[in-house]
């Protein structure tokens, strides 16, 4: 994967998961979830796939639990996807797990200015500003 991540609580509470970004996969670009097998191999276990075409989705790669369910959830990347009509470039998406399952969870899409690149970079904070819950930057 061009981007990696991993966390427990992606896929099974508790179990470490395994996230790989590819944003040039299909052309939209994807993020797979994957967990270990028992003969410690990467088996996928769900792909999630990018909106527009060379957008980079998946360019960045973030997992935390931003809204303190006790699941991982799933910031992506997707620093060169752009709107002429709205003046947008660069976006992320904001993916919350629904108790494990990924099937039918619409993303938060933030976007950025036009050119900006939003996205390219994701970090995991903590809680700096100490309201109890994750913090990412862009």
């Amino acid at each position: 994967g061009f981007s990696i991540d991993s966390g427990k609580g992606l896929m099974r509470a508790e179990e470490l998961s395994f996230v790989a970004g590819a944003p040039r996969a299909n052309h939209k670009g994807a993020v797979i979830i994957l967990r270990k097998d028992s003969a410690s191999r990467l088996v996928p276990e769900v792909m999630l796939s990018g909106e527009r075409l060379t957008s980079g989705f998946g360019y960045s790669l973030a997992v935390a639990d931003l809204n303190n369910d006790g699941w991982a959830d799933l910031v992506v990347g997707a620093p060169y996807f752009f709107e002429r009509q709205e003046e947008l470039g660069g976006a992320v998406y904001v993916y919350l797990n629904q108790g494990g399952h990924w099937a039918g969870v619409s993303p938060l899409r933030l976007c950025g200015s036009p050119d900006s690149m939003f996205g390219i970079s994701l970090a995991v904070l903590g809680d700096i500003n100490q309201d109890g819950f994750a913090d990412i930057a862009v």
